[in-house]
């Protein structure tokens, strides 16, 4: 929660993911914290929840190339 969350700005949940990709997350670590706080289940079971709704609305979502090709319009 370092990053400040300002009007019109990214929240933690995108900056996330951002500085996981980049690895600057130590993914060991946060699965030490998440059981030593007992939130470990509660994490995975939030992953699994995301992975199903992403799922169910894959189908409806466009590729990056289709989605330039409808601001070209």
């Amino acid at each position: 929660m370092d990053i400040k969350n300002t009007h019109g700005a990214p929240g933690y949940s995108l900056w996330s993911h951002i500085l996981d990709n980049s690895g600057y997350y130590d993914r060991e670590l946060l699965k030490k914290e998440l059981l030593h706080f007992g939130k470990d289940k509660e994490a995975f079971n939030e992953i699994e929840n995301l992975k199903k709704f992403f799922e169910k609305i894959k189908p409806e979502l466009v590729s990056n190339e289709d989605f330039f090709k409808y601001l070209k319009i």
